[in-house]
């Protein structure tokens, strides 16, 4: 038990924050604790955000933003104990100080608490009803989590002898992204130009490494639906991709294991009332030293009117040598579509409120495939909130960014239900 201040006891083994006052606790999860045992032991001084990642996430490789929203987190928890400040000092880390509170400024700190909530709620009781149902309600969370994308920067992919257009989306929590984190894990090796003769990619950073959604033939602003590539390269290493190999090895891995492609005949002389739009696809994660790991990934929308109705998504993870029996994954929950611009980029963003989820637990995962079984598990879980991001959309494909490792890109080819 540490003694954080006259009235507040961090329970370092149960990991919580003990008020003294009131003898409530306040759950803290792993991350939390161990972000704030770390600013204890250097209180008063400055703790880097490397340092307080490695403490946070031992072992693992995560983005800055997961130190954000745990630094944002531990704040909102302390809010409560004036005394205790979680300073942020820009470019150098952060700073946790601790002052003693005589009982005259205790007593106006707590004056000053109670009529807090009386003038917050005097400001409600005035406000707009509109007002107050769009700042709580779906749209404004939606705002925030779009808002943390700021943009795109379009650079330069080279694949073989082909070259094409690189547009690596940006994030506000996030420093700007090289187009080297892609080209660095393309080997020179032929590849024959024709599979990438006008190609289009995506790319985009997240907790796992560089996701890169590929479309071959890219048109104007139009995806043939063919041969699309989508890979995500791990953060602290560079793969040696042997593109001609690798394809082969896809292929092999695809036809050996297909769990959510469904082949639907061509009926235009049916008129449905209700249309399903399917997409499906593939995302790899190669590594070296590790087998290569896929996601076969479905994405189904059925709209009930023009912004809203159900969206499922189910995911299939295998590995290279079927040693994991695959993991597969099933969510449904009702959308609410919003238009919203990422820089100057129109995006469509749905917000999914899960109504139903299914992980059918596998007998064999391998040590490769640990990461993502732990990943659907604890999104399993979850109540949070789901966004998916449509980046473009037209007759024969779809660009999405998933919530998925992170977060995901997958080009997959679309095809349409109508009943």
């Amino acid at each position: 038990m540490v003694n954080l201040s006259k009235s507040l006891d961090f329970d370092t083994q149960a990991g919580s924050l003990i008020d003294k006052r009131t003898g409530d606790s306040i759950a803290l999860t792993f991350s939390e604790a161990a972000v704030l045992a770390a600013l204890i032991e250097k209180r008063d001084d400055i703790c880097s955000k490397e340092a307080l990642i490695e403490a946070g996430w031992p072992d693992r490789v995560v983005a800055a933003s997961s130190l954000l929203q745990c630094i944002s987190l531990l704040r909102k928890k302390l809010q409560p104990f004036p005394e205790i400040e979680l300073k942020t000092l820009a470019r150098r880390g952060y700073q946790l100080t601790i002052r003693e509170i005589d009982s005259e400024e205790a007593d106006e700190e707590k004056a000053s608490r109670n009529w807090r909530p009386l003038a917050a709620a005097l400001v409600i009781m005035i406000a707009i009803s509109g007002l107050l149902g769009w700042y709580v309600g779906d749209y404004h969370k939606m705002l925030q989590n779009s808002q943390a994308w700021t943009g795109s920067i379009t650079k330069s992919l080279t694949i073989g002898s082909a070259r094409g257009a690189l547009q690596i989306l940006t994030r506000a929590d996030q420093d700007s992204p090289r187009s080297t984190s892609w080209q660095r894990h393309f080997i020179e090796t032929a590849v024959p130009h024709q599979h990438f003769n006008q190609f289009k990619a995506f790319g985009l950073t997240s907790e796992y490494g560089h996701s890169l959604a590929l479309c071959p033939e890219f048109h104007q602003g139009h995806c043939s639906g063919k041969g699309l590539l989508n890979i995500a390269f791990p953060a602290n290493e560079r793969v040696n991709l042997d593109l001609p190999q690798f394809l082969k090895q896809a292929e092999m891995m695809e036809t050996r294991i297909r769990y959510n492609r469904i082949q639907l005949p061509q009926a235009p002389e049916f008129q449905g009332e209700m249309v399903e739009q399917i997409y499906q696809g593939d995302i790899y994660f190669p590594s070296n030293g590790r087998l290569l790991i896929r996601t076969d990934h479905a994405l189904s929308l059925v709209y009930q009117d023009a912004n809203s109705g159900v969206l499922s998504a189910s995911y299939c993870v295998t590995d290279e040598d079927c040693i994991t029996s695959p993991i597969k994954y099933r969510i449904e929950g009702r959308f609410k579509r919003y238009d919203r611009t990422f820089g100057g980029d129109k995006v469509e963003v749905f917000q999914v409120e899960v109504t139903r989820k299914n992980l059918f637990t596998p007998e064999n995962v391998s040590p490769s495939a640990l990461v993502f079984y732990r990943e659907l598990r604890r999104q399993s879980l979850s109540k949070e909130t789901l966004y998916f991001y449509r980046l473009h959309s037209d007759e024969k494909s779809g660009l999405w960014i998933l919530p998925y490792m992170g977060n995901a890109l997958a080009w997959m080819p679309r095809s349409e239900l109508k009943m």
